[in-house]
C-alpha cells in the first residue's frame, strides 16, 4: 500500500515539472486502500465526532498505525494519509493498520472535509448534523470505502444494553431483571430505524448491541428512554445482580456510562 501511494506521489511530482501536455490527468482504478468509518462518542457534558481509519488489508503485525496529518481551515477539515508505522515492538499476528481521529469542537450545520492520499488523491465531501443524524455525503471516494452516509445520534435520556445468561434455568430471573428495568423507562417510546454506533435498531424496535460481546449464549438485548433523575436507584439495582457468576448485565446511557461501574 505505501509502495502505491509513493508510486502516486512520484507521478504527481513529475507532473508538477512541466513535463506533459495540456490534457488533463485523470486517475482511474485505484484500489481501496483505506476503510473510512464515523463515531459519535459520548461524555457526561459533551458529544464529539470522530473518523475511525483502517487499512483494509491487514499488515503482519498488531500495532502498526496509520500516520496522518490534519488542519482546519475556513470550515474545511483536512486529513492526509501519509504511510504505516510500527508502534514499538511488533506484537506477533496480523491486524489492519488503524488511525483516530477526533473533532476539537463540537460538529453543528454542514462542515467540509478533504481526505487525501498523500499529495496525490483528493477526496471532497460534507458531514452534515441535525439533532437526529450525521450525514456523510463524499463528492469522491478514489482510493477509500466510506462505511455508510448515515449516523444516527443517540437520543439524549436513553438506556440499552443486555441480560445475557449461561442456561435456560436463568431465563425466569433475567425477565424479572429486566421487568425491574423497565420500571424505570418510558415504554412508550420508538426509535428510528438505522445505525447509532454503539448500536443498530431493527424496524420491530429490537437492537442489535455492538460495543459489548456478551459472556454466554442466551442475551435479552433492550433499549429505553429513561428517567435520568433516577440514574443512582438504577444503579444500586443493577448491582444487586452484579455478583451472579451466571448472568452477566451490561448497561450504557447517552452520556457513555456503563451503569456497573
Amino acid at each position: 500500500m505505501t509502495n502505491k501511494l509513493l508510486l502516486l506521489s512520484t507521478l504527481f511530482a513529475f507532473l508538477a515539472t512541466g513535463c506533459y501536455n495540456d490534457d488533463p490527468v485523470v486517475i482511474n482504478n485505484v484500489e481501496d486502500e483505506f476503510y473510512i468509518d464515523f463515531w459519535e462518542e459520548l461524555n457526561t457534558d459533551s458529544r464529539s465526532f470522530l473518523i475511525n481509519i483502517k487499512t483494509i488489508d491487514e499488515k503482519e503485525c498488531e500495532n502498526y498505525i496509520i500516520n496522518y496529518s490534519a488542519s482546519t481551515e475556513d470550515n474545511v477539515t483536512t486529513l492526509t494519509l501519509n504511510n504505516f508505522e510500527l508502534e514499538g515492538e511488533c506484537e506477533a499476528g496480523s491486524a489492519p493498520a488503524s488511525a483516530l481521529y477526533k473533532f476539537d469542537k463540537e460538529l453543528t450545520g454542514s462542515n467540509s472535509i478533504q481526505i487525501n492520499l498523500q499529495d496525490a488523491i483528493e477526496n471532497n465531501g460534507t458531514i452534515n448534523v441535525d439533532d437526529d443524524m450525521y450525514t456523510i455525503l463524499m463528492s469522491s471516494n478514489i482510493g477509500i470505502e466510506v462505511a455508510r452516509r448515515e449516523l444516527h445520534r443517540v437520543p439524549e435520556n436513553t438506556i440499552w444494553g443486555f441480560i445475557s445468561y449461561s442456561t435456560t434455568q436463568e431465563a425466569a430471573k433475567c425477565n424479572q431483571i429486566l421487568t425491574e428495568i423497565e420500571n424505570y423507562a418510558k415504554l412508550s417510546v420508538q426509535f428510528n430505524e438505522g445505525y447509532y454506533g454503539y448500536f443498530d435498531i431493527e424496524k420491530d424496535n429490537s437492537i442489535q448491541v455492538y460495543n459489548k460481546t456478551p459472556e454466554f449464549n442466551h442475551v435479552i438485548s433492550f433499549i429505553y428512554n429513561y428517567d435520568k433523575s433516577l440514574k443512582d436507584s438504577l444503579k444500586d439495582l443493577l448491582e444487586n445482580y452484579d455478583d451472579d457468576e451466571k448472568i452477566q448485565i451490561y448497561v450504557l446511557n447517552d452520556q457513555g456510562e456503563n451503569l456497573l461501574e
